[in-house]
Order: C-alpha cells, then sequence, then structure tokens
C-alpha cells in the first residue's frame, strides 16, 4: 500500500459487531469494483473496543451468509492519531460520531455516520471522471461535509446496537449496514476502471 492509499476507519462501540461486518462488506466492494490491488485500506476499531475480541457469532454468520470471512477479526480501539490520519471516518451512530471529533476536533469534516455519509453521497453531483480513487473519497467527503453544513442531523441516522439481544436484531442489523454500504460504494466506487494512483 503506498503513501495514496485510500485509509477509511468504520467505528461502533466494541468493535466485535456493526463495524466489522460494515468493514468486510466495504473491502468486497472496493475489490469488486476496483480490484485486489485497490490503493484502499479498510479498517474498523471501537469507541471502547474490546481488543483482541472476535466478531460475535451472528455477525460471523451474516458475514458468512454473503461469502465473506470475519473469522480473522480481532477488536481494536480508536485512537486519536487513526482519527486525525483517516481520509473518512464511517460510524455507527451519531454518538460515535461526535464522540471521535472530540477526540479530534480538526478531522470533523471527514466524520460521518454510515447512513449519514449514504444519504449525502447519493445526492451529490458527479465527480470528475478522471480522479484517482484517493481524490475521488476526498471530493465525496469535501462534497457530504458542505452538504450536511445545511441539514438538520437526525437520531435515524443510528444503525441499532444488536449486542446481547436477539438473533433477529443482527439480521436487521447486517441487512440495514448492507444497503448503507452498498449505496456508499455505489456513489464513490461505482465506476469500474477508476485511476489506481
Amino acid at each position: 500500500m503506498t503513501d495514496d492509499a485510500v485509509q477509511i476507519v468504520v467505528i461502533c462501540t466494541g468493535n466485535i459487531a456493526r463495524s466489522p461486518f460494515a468493514m468486510v462488506l466495504l473491502e468486497n466492494e472496493v475489490r469488486r469494483r476496483l480490484g485486489d490491488d485497490a490503493p484502499v485500506t479498510v479498517r474498523s476499531a471501537g469507541v471502547h473496543g474490546l481488543e483482541g475480541e472476535p466478531a460475535v457469532e451472528a455477525m460471523l454468520a451474516e458475514a458468512a451468509a454473503r461469502g465473506l470471512d470475519l473469522s480473522h477479526h480481532r477488536g481494536a480501539r480508536i485512537g486519536e492519531v487513526d482519527v486525525r490520519s483517516a481520509d473518512l471516518l464511517l460510524t455507527a451512530t451519531a454518538s460515535h460520531r461526535d464522540r471521535l471529533i472530540s477526540l479530534a476536533p480538526e478531522a470533523a469534516g471527514r466524520i460521518f455516520t454510515l447512513k449519514e455519509f449514504a444519504r449525502l453521497t447519493q445526492r451529490a453531483p458527479d465527480p470528475p471522471g478522471d480522479l484517482a480513487p484517493r481524490d475521488r473519497v476526498r471530493w465525496y467527503v469535501s462534497h457530504a461535509h458542505d452538504a450536511r453544513d445545511r441539514r438538520t442531523r437526525t437520531r435515524h441516522d443510528d444503525v441499532a446496537d444488536p449486542y446481547g439481544g436477539p438473533r433477529d436484531g443482527y439480521r436487521t442489523a447486517a441487512l440495514e449496514i448492507e444497503r448503507t454500504v452498498a449505496t456508499i460504494a455505489a456513489a464513490v466506487f461505482g465506476h469500474s476502471g477508476l485511476g489506481q494512483g
């Protein structure tokens, strides 16, 4: 991975359910659209990350049902350096987003909830067609930040935490995350053959 690689981090609370599932989905979308050597790194972490813990069985099953493998995932905690260095940070809830902004206020323009970023990128105009992946991500981040400043944030931007609840809660969260990630990927990485620079 070069210095020009896009750095995307997905964040939830413990980093054992929502964020690792979103991470593996987004990784898969990037590879499918840009190829296996795409200069994009997708990681996940938690604001109270259960460090070293595996993904919960229900999310392992949801990933496996989509042909994806979360068995090697281990929980991690997000740090200030991670927030400062990422090109894009996507959180499960507004409270996670606000927690990251408190860690690194200067990164506020790059921190969104998953649903918020999906909504704002879906409404964005088409960017210039010759942008490399990192520049394309930065273009969408800038547009989304500018558009967000004119909108009221909503509690509907949260993906509910299924942890400790019934199996159906995990299935509902997985479907919600899957739709949201698909929307983001279609906008930001939607065209095959994007520049790899």
